[in-house]
C-alpha cells in the first residue's frame, strides 16, 4: 500500500468559519481519505469576495499573492505599497499575503486595499 499526504486549499462560501469547517469536513470525509486536519479557516478579504460577486474573479485568485497598497500614501510619498519590515514601499518590496481579511492594521489609511500581485 501506497499512501499520500495531500495539502489542500478550498475556498468554501458559508454563512460561519464552523460551518465552512463542517463543509470542508463533510469533503473530506469517507474512502479514499484515511485522515484529515483543517490547518485554518480565515475570512476572505472583501476585494477577493467582491471580485466574485462582480465575476471577475479568475481561478486560482485565491490562492495567489496579494499585496497591501494606499492610493493615498503613493500620491503623498511615491511609496503605496506596505510592507511589514520597512513600512511603506514600492511595490518590489511589499509584503506578500494570502487574501485574508486580516491583513490590514489599525492606524493604516483608510483607502487601504488588497490588490492581486499576479503578473500583469
Amino acid at each position: 500500500m501506497t499512501v499520500f499526504i495531500a495539502t489542500l486549499k478550498v475556498m468554501v462560501e458559508a454563512a460561519t468559519a464552523e460551518a465552512a469547517d463542517a463543509a470542508i469536513t463533510q469533503l473530506l470525509d469517507g474512502e479514499p481519505v484515511l485522515d484529515s486536519s483543517i490547518e485554518s479557516v480565515d475570512q476572505a478579504a472583501d476585494e477577493l469576495v467582491d471580485a466574485i460577486t462582480n465575476e471577475t474573479y479568475c481561478e486560482g485568485d485565491f490562492t495567489q499573492s496579494w499585496v497591501v497598497f494606499s492610493p493615498s500614501t503613493e500620491e503623498q510619498f511615491g511609496l503605496g505599497y506596505y510592507s511589514t519590515t520597512y513600512g511603506w514601499v514600492t511595490r518590489d518590496l511589499a509584503t506578500r499575503f494570502d487574501p485574508f481579511k486580516c491583513h490590514t492594521e489599525s492606524g493604516m489609511p483608510e483607502d487601504v486595499v488588497l490588490l492581486s500581485d499576479k503578473l500583469q
